[in-house]
């Protein structure tokens, strides 16, 4: 009884010494993430003219106003909350007042390509309030997992449609 074989993912190579038989039960797509950019910032003045960049943008308002705009939409970034920002997205940004924020900006590999423009936000839980406040403490070391997870747990509370 011969059976058809699944060729279109396998970590065995057909000429292994490997055996691995069953069925696949779930397969999930692969995912990669990179970190371009981790910093927390005090602006004095940020004032952006339809800028349009490849990557996500990921803000966490510290305190002080600013506000983005997205196709005529402002919205005020205020602390407390998250704010994801998919790539190709035309904002523009101004601050009236001094405006102190962390930010992430990272790129999601071939996700990327299935992102909807916009801006989405959402509260801050006590898993990124953790997160922050352990990426405060940080001091430049070399592999920063915290800014990884504050990503991934953003990119969790992104509604479907984004």
């Amino acid at each position: 009884m011969s059976t058809k074989k699944d060729t279109f993912f396998s970590l065995v190579p057909d000429d292994s010494p490997l055996q691995v038989e069953g069925e696949r039960e779930v397969m999930l797509p692969g995912m990669s993430l990179e970190i371009l950019a981790t910093r927390k910032i005090n602006l004095t003045k940020w004032n952006l003219e339809k800028l349009n960049d490849p990557y996500w943008r990921l803000y966490c308002p510290v305190e002080g106003r600013a506000v983005v705009t997205i196709s005529e939409i402002e919205t005020e970034l205020l602390p407390g909350n998250l704010y994801l920002i998919p790539p190709r997205t035309t904002i523009s940004s101004q601050n009236p007042e001094p405006f102190s924020k962390w930010y992430v900006h990272f790129i999601l590999g071939r996700s990327d390509l299935l992102s909807v423009p916009g801006i989405y936000a959402h509260p801050l839980d006590p898993v990124a309030e953790a997160l922050l406040e352990t990426l405060a403490n940080a001091k430049g070391e070399p592999y920063n997992w915290e800014s990884a997870s504050l990503v991934i747990h953003a990119l969790g509370k992104l509604p479907s449609e984004a």
